[in-house]
């Protein structure tokens, strides 16, 4: 249902007018938009908050690690999805965007959705993302056009896997997203593969510090 684009915006019309969902809504996209219309979300909005200089700079130190090993890998998940005209991006376990990469091709409008470092998307503030859910529900998921609460969003389909720490911990997430046109099925398990690189890489990382610091 994800991919049949008429039948979701008659779905999502008939939700904002009446705040009844149709039954061939995905469970989790049905939750979601629950959950907005009762925190009273406006259905017109939809794109990144601001955060603080200072208090972005605080969270980049945090996450320094994160941030470079994510890097290399947000290229290889880029260049897996062919002409998928997309942008990859992680974000902490609040939902900030840490690192974003696009090449010069891509005509995704990410600066005036906010989908930039410094810019936090959480449900409360930005509705429905495939961000928010994959990390609230501690899985991968994707959301495609009008499943999206929010109209700003609806061009866009998303993919978002969680970021695990060594204990099991969302430290945050991968996403890869593109305008719906350009929208690739495998998009999902690439992000998944990217996800699971950066965890692995941060335990050997993690293993090997603790190596120099025992010897």
């Amino acid at each position: 249902m994800a991919n049949n684009q008429d039948a979701l915006l008659k779905y999502w019309n008939q939700f904002i007018q009446t705040g009844v969902i149709h039954e061939n809504v995905r469970d989790y996209i049905a939750e979601g938009w629950k959950r907005c219309r009762q925190k009273g979300i406006d259905p017109e909005i939809g794109v990144g908050v601001k955060i603080d200089d200072e208090i972005f700079e605080a969270i980049q130190e945090k996450n320094k690690e994160l941030i470079a090993i994510s890097k290399i890998i947000m290229l290889e998940v880029y260049h897996s999805v062919a002409n998928s005209d997309a942008l990859v991006y992680v974000t902490d376990a609040d939902g900030c965007i840490l690192e974003q990469y696009k090449d010069s091709t891509t005509s995704l409008p990410a600066v005036e959705s906010k989908l930039i470092p410094g810019y936090r998307w959480s449900e409360a503030e930005n509705g429905m993302t495939s961000m928010d859910l994959a990390m609230r529900l501690d899985k991968p998921v994707r959301v495609v056009g009008y499943e999206h609460y929010c109209q700003n969003q609806q061009i866009c389909a998303s993919s978002t896997a969680p970021i695990h720490g060594n204990s099991g911990e969302i430290l945050g997430s991968l996403s890869l997203v593109s305008l719906i046109e350009q929208y690739n099925e495998h998009s999902l398990g690439v992000v998944i593969a990217g996800a699971a690189l950066i965890e692995n890489q941060m335990r050997l990382e993690g293993m090997l510090n603790l190596f120099q610091t025992t010897f």
